[in-house]
């Protein structure tokens, strides 16, 4: 989960939307005219006759400078915008500004480049500081370049897909084939496929690089991240079938693109897996306690108790999150019981991986500790492995390494394939 959703009806909720959309339109709108007025009067001072050169010169001077300044302090400025501190952004920024506000006059060419530059990635890259001439439409990487960590001929090739959910309801997804340019599958055989559920809830998966995804993709697993009802960038009706329904449309959502994979001949019905974190990780509990779609599952520092979770089971910032994906707790009550994964231990049948950091605030390891004293005797294969250190979401290469290896172990064991050069996962009843 990404961010704080305050306690408001619905009403007032969209009214406040509605008004704060409107203001931001009409300050975009502000900007834009002064941003022309600026360029346009810039324009009209680079233009005509030269009536005084000693001004001229002077400004050729002054940019010339500016330009080797620029080249010199360019890419430290780069790096503090792009930092996790706060501190060094609002440095890099004002810096940048101060530099270019030196110049009387600056080349127009520059003042269309302060103001787009911005972080961009594709399918085939990954997030790059880019620089976009607006005259032009042509753009280049001034800082973070990427450099291939992989034989570009091993990445997937994505493409968009929108399948239909419940009641007709268009659901979006991203497909990525298995690929392997040394390896084809065996005539006849339908791929095994996992759904990847992104987190947030009210957050989206974006169509770009993702080596981990392709860490999966060139072993012969297909994924499918579902942007399920919720997710940002399909418009506001999209957007607000979540609330109140968090663990009712995700979860459909993320079944019927699993279903029509199987339904068109994509994937292997049989080999159909799901896994996410954190809010993805709550998705995939559900799924795998309410639906028998899924052969297995890898659950990553997830929310697997509501209400424990709304009481004391998580930060500030997000403490009233729950009030529009689900409802106010006190008005309904059942519903935090009801859809949670730790309620509904017992209807498990799938096996799965469990994956949490220890030094987790925001989804404690105290939610996977319960779900699974509530499974003991059940007979369900499953591992839960801990990582000391690591808070919520893992950061360092030796976890995330460990983790990767494990989650293919699994599908190994249910798909019924051995991957070379994998530590065999240990899975427990």
């Amino acid at each position: 989960m990404s961010r704080r959703q305050d306690n408001y009806k619905a009403k007032g909720v969209f009214k406040q939307d509605e008004l704060r959309r409107r203001r931001e339109e009409a300050q975009v709108e502000i900007r834009r005219q002064k941003r022309e007025e600026s360029m346009a009067k810039r324009r009209n001072l680079n233009i005509g006759d030269d009536t005084d050169g000693a001004d001229s010169d002077d400004d050729d001077t002054q940019s010339a400078a500016i330009d080797a300044q620029l080249a010199d302090e360019l890419p430290k400025m780069i790096d503090d915008a792009m930092s996790d501190n706060l501190d060094r952004q609002l440095d890099a920024t004002t810096k940048f500004r101060k530099l270019l506000s030196k110049e009387k006059n600056p080349p127009i060419e520059r003042v269309i480049a302060a103001g787009v530059v911005g972080v961009a990635a594709s399918s085939t890259t990954a997030f790059e500081v880019v620089e976009l001439d607006t005259a032009t439409g042509r753009s280049r990487v001034v800082g973070a370049g990427h450099t291939d960590a992989v034989d570009p001929a091993y990445l997937p090739a994505p493409r968009e897909i929108t399948v239909t959910g419940p009641g007709g309801r268009e659901v979006h997804a991203q497909l990525y084939p298995p690929h392997n340019p040394g390896f084809a599958a065996p005539g006849g055989e339908l791929p095994p496929y996992v759904v990847w559920v992104h987190g947030g809830p009210t957050s989206r998966a974006p169509l770009v690089l993702d080596l981990e995804i392709a860490y999966f993709t060139s072993r012969g697993i297909g994924v499918a991240e579902v942007n399920y009802g919720g997710s940002t960038g399909y418009g506001r009706a999209y957007r607000e079938r979540l609330r109140e329904q968090w663990g009712v449309v995700d979860v459909e959502d993320c079944v019927a693109v699993a279903r029509a994979l199987a339904d068109e001949g994509t994937a292997d019905p049989r080999r159909l897996a799901i896994r996410g974190g954190s809010a993805g990780g709550w998705t995939t509990g559900a799924a795998l306690t309410s639906v028998d779609v899924f052969a297995c599952g890898t659950i990553s520092y997830p929310i697997l108790d509501l209400r424990q979770w709304a009481e004391n089971g998580t930060h500030d910032f997000e403490s009233r999150y729950l009030e529009s994906l689900v409802g106010p707790l006190a008005e309904v009550p059942e519903r935090y019981r009801d859809r949670s994964p730790a309620a509904h231990a017992d209807r498990i049948r799938a096996p799965f991986l469990l994956l949490q950091g220890l030094d987790d605030v925001i989804c404690p390891p105290a939610q996977c500790e319960r779900f699974l004293d509530s499974l003991a005797g059940h007979g369900v294969p499953h591992a839960y492995l801990t990582f000391q250190g690591e808070g919520h979401g893992f950061r360092r290469k030796e976890t995330i390494v460990a983790a990767l290896e494990a989650e293919l172990s699994l599908y190994g064991q249910v798909f019924g394939f051995t991957p070379p050069g994998i530590p065999q996962l240990e899975l427990v009843s």
